[in-house]
Order: structure tokens, then sequence, then C-alpha cells
């Protein structure tokens, strides 16, 4: 483990009184660091841990205990539940933010994972493995034999957790009992890798042949591990690039352009790919590989690509992905860092 630590907040959510033992369990291992990461925990059964301003002491004396709490959940950079179905806690919480078919009114738990999710917090869910096989022997709680909890609330908790789920923003755990609990958690923060795209400037996205243009990105990690022998790699041919950049041509509104032409603009981006494929497409950045320098959790990564652009008019698009010293990308469910540009031919 490095001397070098990174402090991060998270957010601990969960019924109290029926998982005293497993909150207990997780203060006590978050005493000590994960990997470079050393966490504060907040939590309302801990008024110690929780965040005072303005704000949150004229929330607190309006009499609003819950909203109160429900505010801390904004200051932390992590946000964990703990849940099983022996309880769903008191339905006292108006959500004016829900849409669709969500429940308006719920409990202050279930309203503390919408706030996380809304403020696009890393989400760490831990399911009591018992819950788990009841949520899936009932279908999600539809159901309504071989159901501990006879509202059903927590399985609708645990089924909008799954559809929420996006990619490495959301990890969900089942656990047998509280030592499970705690050697999951700690397998999870200590190998848990996360990139955040932050910033961009570009020069300019109409330029003649032969100028030189500059792009700058930022990342940063987000996540408990050490960025080393990391690459930033261009990659021009991805397909994923071309199904999204084709799918986004073909569905636009109608107001906005004919079908017609919206198809024939599908068609001439899966020809470039072909065409991409087949000849290859020569880069035209100074460097089509960049070293990371390392960065520890919480730092930020910088790339700065020079272009030239070439003699022939024409759409540039060039794509970054961060990849490992064997050229393996790290992450593959994260858009990539991409510059656009057009080219006119200079007489």
């Amino acid at each position: 483990m490095s001397n070098k630590l990174c402090e991060r907040k998270i957010f601990i959510s969960s019924t109290i009184h029926n998982l005293q033992e497993e909150r207990s369990a997780v203060y006590e291992r978050l005493h000590h660091p994960f990997n470079c990461v050393k966490f504060n925990p907040i939590s309302s059964d801990r008024p110690e841990t929780l965040h005072m301003s303005g704000d949150d002491l004229e929330t607190r004396a309006g009499y609003n205990p819950n909203l109160f709490i429900l505010n801390q959940v904004k200051y932390a950079d992590y946000y964990m539940i703990l849940l099983n179905d022996e309880y769903y806690g008191e339905i006292n919480i108006l959500d004016h933010g829900a849409v669709g078919k969500q429940e308006r009114v719920i409990s202050i738990t279930h309203a503390e994972f919408r706030a996380a999710f809304r403020h696009a917090q890393p989400i760490f869910a831990f399911i009591d493995q018992d819950t788990w096989y009841r949520y899936l022997i009932t279908l999600g709680g539809r159901l309504s034999f071989y159901k501990r909890n006879k509202e059903g609330r927590v399985y609708g908790l645990i089924r909008e957790i799954r559809r929420y789920r996006k990619g490495l923003n959301m990890t969900i755990t089942t656990y047998s009992a509280t030592a499970d609990l705690v050697d999951k958690m700690e397998h999870i923060f200590n190998t848990y890798d996360k990139s955040k795209y932050v910033f961009s400037e570009f020069d300019e996205e109409v330029c003649n042949s032969g100028d030189t243009i500059t792009a700058i990105w930022e990342v940063v990690n987000e996540g408990c591990v050490v960025w080393k022998d990391r690459f930033f790699k261009e990659q021009n041919t991805s397909l994923r690039r071309f199904i999204r950049e084709s799918g986004k041509a073909l569905i636009r509104p109608k107001k906005d352009i004919s079908f017609q032409t919206r198809l024939i603009t599908f068609i001439r981006k899966w020809f470039q790919y072909a065409g991409i494929i087949i000849r290859g497409r020569k880069s035209t950045a100074e460097k089509t590989c960049y070293p990371i320098d390392e960065t520890y959790p919480g730092e930020r990564a910088r790339l700065t690509v020079r272009y030239t652009a070439p003699q022939s008019a024409g759409e540039i698009v060039s794509t970054w992905v961060m990849v490992d010293s064997t050229g393996r990308k790290i992450y593959r469910n994260l858009v990539p860092l991409e510059a656009e540009y057009f080219v006119e031919r200079t007489n």
C-alpha cells in the first residue's frame, strides 16, 4: 500500500435497527485504508460525520430531520447501500423528482438512493443473499408467495437499483453473512477502477489544410487504484463509435431533417466505416500513443494532442481511449475522448 492516501467521503445508507451488525462491521473496516484511499463515512446514526453548512443548519432548525439527512448525500464521493427484506423503513418522504411510474412517497433509505443516482455518484449496493434469492423466486416481488416483506417495497427498491445500473457507475453484490460483507467490500474497493472526463479544450472546428490544431483533455482518477503503465491511444476505427454516429444520424427528430436524408447519412457513415477498415486511416495527430503519468486517486491526467490538417477536405474525427501496457482497452463501457473538425481545402 502506498504512503500517499486520497481521502474520500462515502455515504452509508440502510435501515438501522435490523442491520446494526452489518453497519458496525462496515464502520470498523472503514477505519483502515483501501489500497491508497481512506474513506470518511457519512451516516445518520453518526452525528459527528454530518456536514454542517448554513443551509443544513437551517434545514435542521426547521425540524425536518429526514430532509437534513437526505441533503447530506450530495457531500459524498461514493454511496453505499445495505439491503435486506426485513424492513423497508417508514414511508414519510415525498419525492418531488419521481418520474413515470416511480413511487412518490418512499422511505428515507429509498430517497437517499435516488439522491445519489441524481448526483451521478458511484453506487455500491450490498444485498443480503437470502433477500436476493427471494427477490428472484418471486419475480422481483411480483408474486405474493414466499415474501418476508408483505409490502414488497424492498423488492421494488432492488428492481429500481437494477434498472438504473449504468456501466461502471453502479456495483451490485450479494453477501451471505457479516464477514462475507466485509470481504466483498474489501475486494471491491481495493480493485475499483473508474475514470471521469472533466475538461476539454479545442482550438477550432473549421480549419484550412496544413493548419496545426491543439486538443486538450483532462480525466480524473475516481477509483481506488493507482494508474500505472497506462497510455492514451488513438482508436479511429471503433465499431462502437460508428454505431453511435450512424444511430444519431438515423433517429434525429423529423422536424430537423427528412427521413430520406437521414437514411442517406446513415448509409454514408457505414460506407465510411467500411472504407476505413479496408484502406485504414492515416492519423493526423503528432503521435498516436501518449504515456500517462502515474496518477493517484483524486488526481487528474492530461492528454494534449497536436494535429496537422491534411490536404484533402472533409470531416476528421479522432477518438482516444485509455489502454494498458499491452494495448488492451481498460474502460470498455465509457465513451472515448473525441475531437472533431472540418478541413476546408485551400487554393
